[in-house]
This record gives C-alpha cells, sequence and structure tokens, in this order.
C-alpha cells in the first residue's frame, strides 16, 4: 500500500507537524483520527457515535481547522459526515478529495478537489515537494471558501499517464 510506504500520501501528519516546526501553520493537534470508510447499510453507529465522538475530543483539544482525506470511493459518505459534524461543534473543515462530486451526496462543507488516484490525494509516494504544495493549496481552501459547499479545484496535475495508473488504492 502507498500509505505504508509514505504517509504523507493521504495521512499527512508528519507534513503537518513538519509545517508547524517552521512556523507556517500553528499547533498540530495532539491527537488524528482514522475511521473506516464502509459503514454498511445501517450509518446509525456512525452518526450517532463515532462522529459525534470524534468531534467532541477535537473541540476538547481547542482544534481550530480539520483536515479530512477520504482514501477509498466508500470513504466519501463518511467523511461528509464527519465534516458535517465537526463543523455542527464551530470547526471549520476542509476535504482534500478525489471524487469531488461525493460534495453533493454527502454535503462537505468544503472541498479542495484534486484528480489524483484514490488513496494517494497528496501525490506519489516519496514526492515530498508536492505532497506540501498540495497540503499548502488545500489548507488555503479554509480562506477561500465563501460558501457552504465550496469545491475548489486544485490546480495540480497527476504526473503519470492515465493509463498506467491504478485509481484505485492497493
Amino acid at each position: 500500500s502507498h500509505v505504508l510506504q509514505d504517509l504523507d500520501v493521504c495521512f499527512p501528519v508528519p507534513l503537518l507537524r513538519e509545517l508547524a516546526a517552521e512556523g507556517v501553520i500553528g499547533e498540530v493537534a495532539p491527537s488524528h483520527y482514522s475511521i473506516r470508510g464502509f459503514q454498511g447499510p445501517d450509518l446509525r453507529r456512525l452518526q450517532q457515535h463515532i462522529c459525534p465522538a470524534s468531534a467532541e475530543a477535537m473541540v476538547e483539544q481547542q482544534v481550530d481547522l480539520a483536515l479530512l482525506v477520504p482514501v477509498w470511493p466508500q470513504c466519501q459518505l463518511t467523511a461528509g459526515l464527519v465534516a458535517r459534524e465537526i463543523e455542527q461543534r464551530g470547526i471549520p473543515t476542509v476535504v482534500l478529495n478525489s471524487i469531488w462530486s461525493f460534495q453533493k451526496i454527502s454535503g462537505m462543507p468544503r472541498v479542495a478537489a484534486i484528480e489524483f488516484p484514490m488513496g494517494r490525494a497528496l501525490g506519489d509516494v516519496g514526492n515530498d515537494e508536492l505532497h506540501r504544495n498540495i497540503l499548502l493549496a488545500t489548507l488555503d481552501v479554509f480562506e477561500q471558501a465563501q460558501a457552504p459547499g465550496w469545491v475548489e479545484h486544485l490546480p495540480f496535475k497527476w504526473p503519470h499517464p492515465v493509463e498506467e495508473t491504478s485509481w484505485l488504492p492497493d
């Protein structure tokens, strides 16, 4: 899996810490969450327990912004539900999303749209400069978004031929 080779391809905690150490962003929260995307046909557990608990933990940790990066297509719905719950607690969210059209289905408040393979929304393994540039552009969406449902198409192009790319995570 790409994420096992390079966490920054979809869970950029190391890169966020690097940006904080450089003073580019503020402090990084002490806790980070990974929520499995497919929750089965009954979303009550997700909606009644997982989303509220995650959002409340963020409030307790005084989180200012939340970044969500869905990996699988099924994660799109989950990301929207989680983002809306976090937003209800007053914490702005942005979803870095390879399938931005899911915004309309799941109601993601802000989307940084990128046409990259699922599971590699921040770029290919080892491409640190691209990871950084995409993350910075994604964080800019917090300031650019002017209305609920905002979709900002990031200007990055996948560097490999489309026909030679696996578009689903390994």
